[in-house]
């Protein structure tokens, strides 16, 4: 069923909603749909309603509620069955959600704010409920937590800013590469990754991959998706240009992902080739996205 929304992403791989849509931010508001939109994006492939359901570890009623809502904002759109298939399998229109709205308008500013907290909301109840204990000494014990009262600086938030950054594109690595794991049948987050990486004794759903940006920045902000840079390389070839734009050496490269020197010469090869680039320097000005001279 095709829903009055548009199912096909604004750009491959990228579909943008208005916060001004309130049946779209509605949906994304459910936790429940954000999670069952990101484990069928991870499967990769039309997925039954039933599946889905066993993979969310819910019962198949409110996996239902949950598809035909996101069906209905065309977030995911129904695959007709196919022999030997004999049941309707969805699958997910976009990798990533872009929400746009006026900044300087009060009313959608707090819009945005209020579909952070209810998007979040299971995770912020699942640390208070079952987040793993600190217990030193005990192996897989694996909680950092650190609270650090500073004065920063426009430089500070800057650095402070890029770092997160990257630490967010190496995540996207890794959401990708599970994505390709064929074996991953069950998708359920045992972290949550924010400031501070809490291990949980309950798996949690996988929040949908949605970033909020102004209107009058989108387009900038489309381009600079780590999705639309990184478009047509392979896994190992995102890791190390990763890798290179944090300044590592081909040395250190190899001796991170386990291979040689030489591999990471070739691979840098085939990524400066495909992304159209002569020297690290243009390969940093690209992944940053920062129009270069």
């Amino acid at each position: 069923m095709r829903s009055r929304h548009d199912v096909k992403p604004s750009l491959p791989g990228l579909r943008t909603i208005d916060i001004r849509d309130r049946a779209a931010v509605d949906v994304l508001a459910r936790p429940e749909c954000g999670g069952v939109f990101e484990v069928i994006r991870r499967i990769g492939r039309p997925v039954p309603a039933a599946q889905v359901a066993e993979a969310c570890n819910m019962s198949l009623g409110n996996a239902v509620s949950a598809i035909d809502a996101l069906v209905s904002v065309g977030l995911l759109e129904a695959v007709r069955p196919r022999a030997p298939r004999r049941v309707v399998a969805f699958r997910a229109t976009c990798r990533r959600i872009v929400v746009i709205f006026d900044s300087r308008d009060a009313g959608e500013s707090a819009e945005v704010l209020r579909l952070q907290r209810l998007a979040t909301r299971d995770a912020e109840e699942a640390l208070m409920r079952n987040a793993v204990p600190p217990i030193d000494g005990v192996k897989g014990s694996a909680w950092h937590q650190t609270r650090i009262k500073c004065h920063l600086r426009p430089e500070h938030l800057k650095g402070l800013g890029q770092r997160l950054h990257a630490v967010g594109e190496y995540l996207m690595q890794v959401a990708l590469e599970e994505s390709k794991d064929d074996q991953a049948s069950a998708p359920l987050c045992n972290f949550v990754v924010g400031l501070n990486l809490v291990p949980l004794e309950v798996p949690l759903l996988p929040s949908a991959p949605i970033v909020a940006v102004p209107r009058s920045a989108q387009h900038a902000a489309i381009a600079s998706e780590p999705s639309t840079r990184f478009a047509g390389l392979s896994v190992r070839e995102r890791q190390v240009a990763v890798a290179l734009r944090d300044g590592r050496t081909r040395v250190e490269i190899a001796r991170d992902l386990g291979i040689s020197p030489n591999t990471v010469g070739t691979v840098i090869r085939k990524l400066y080739a495909k992304l159209g680039v002569h020297r690290r320097a243009e390969l940093v000005t690209r992944l940053s996205g920062i129009a270069g001279g």
